[in-house]
């Protein structure tokens, strides 16, 4: 399955937008390799962290910089997601590929809802509190 971006994911801030687009591309790169040797999906994998942790970087900061007052909580929940694909990681080197299928709903679960379901939240507090 292919996750398609949409301007939906976007919260309004372009480096931020753009960095979130650049995950979709890097999961979907997964997502469409259905023969991903163990040391293909290991690199997408890392990949895909090192990025997120440069974007949740860029994120806490700009939150941090409108005064958004969940930082602690969305922080929190960086640690997590980011906790959790390094769990992945060590479980594609010691067991070997996962099944494209459960990559899927991985990635799935762990960008599109903190995206839809935090990360808008974000886009929400700036039009409401009219912050340039």
């Amino acid at each position: 399955m292919h996750i398609e971006w949409d301007d939906k994911y976007c919260i309004g801030h372009s480096e931020i937008d753009a960095q979130q687009k650049k995950m979709f591309e890097i999961m979907n790169t997964g997502a469409k390799d259905e023969n991903c040797t163990d040391l293909k999906q290991i690199a997408l994998v890392r990949e895909l962290l090192q990025y997120a942790k440069e974007h949740f970087a860029t994120e806490e900061s700009y939150m941090q910089e409108i005064g958004y007052p969940n930082l602690q909580e969305h922080k929190e929940e960086h640690k997590k997601m980011a906790d959790a694909v390094e769990i992945l990681i060590v479980k594609l080197y010691s067991e070997g590929p996962i099944d494209v299928d459960i990559f899927e709903k991985f990635t799935e679960s762990w960008i599109i809802k903190h995206v839809l379901q935090k990360d808008c939240n974000i886009k929400d507090f700036v039009e409401n509190n009219v912050i340039d």
